[in-house]
């Protein structure tokens, strides 16, 4: 009979703080309102989604701090002027 094997775990370090990306641009407000959640992101990146410029916005989970949500948006909003 085999022991069924568990998962690995993730290795913590204490007393060490990295930021996830210094250079990361800043989340628009219209992606946010579009996301609807106030929380900072954990990570953002701008980039190409099936073809169209489009931010990659992880957040807390709302309910199980071990995960976090990804939201891509199109960025669309951001370069839209208003006259």
């Amino acid at each position: 009979s085999s022991a069924a094997a568990s998962p690995p775990q993730p290795q913590q370090e204490t007393g060490v703080e990295t930021p996830l990306r210094a250079d990361a641009p800043a989340v628009p407000q219209c992606v946010t309102r579009g996301i609807g959640r106030p929380e900072t992101a954990l990570g953002v990146e701008k980039g190409l989604y099936r073809g169209r410029e489009a931010y990659l916005v992880v957040l807390p989970h709302a309910h199980d701090t071990a995960r976090v949500t990804a939201y891509i948006v199109d960025a669309a909003c951001a370069t839209l002027r208003t006259a």
